[in-house]
């Protein structure tokens, strides 16, 4: 696979930055929208923060998209503005990206 990424498994464990956990917790972000492909090995995850496990969440639907297919309701959903905001996120975190990059 070509670009950032590449497809990789997940565990049962899904880290989030402190930031985030309460947003989830209160419902205003219901989605994660990472590079590159996760292959879920179970719906059911524990979200884990930096002090631990917070929360169990179960994984309705997983969609693979390129990052130039992304639009500001998939940022909303994500706890974002718009995609402005998202891409500075996913700045951030990986450093450059291509808008063909699996998300």
């Amino acid at each position: 696979m070509d670009g950032k990424g590449g497809v990789r498994g997940l565990g049962r464990r899904l880290k989030f930055k402190k930031r985030y956990l309460q947003m989830i917790l209160e419902g205003r972000k219901r989605s994660t929208i990472r590079l590159g492909r996760l292959v879920l090995r179970d719906r059911l995850l524990t979200i884990v923060g930096d002090r631990g496990p917070i929360a169990l969440a179960r994984v309705d639907e997983v969609t693979y998209k390129k990052v130039r297919e992304l639009t500001d309701e998939d940022a909303r959903v994500d706890g974002f503005r718009g995609l402005i905001d998202l891409f500075r996120e996913l700045r951030r975190i990986y450093g450059d990206f291509s808008l063909e990059d699996d998300v």
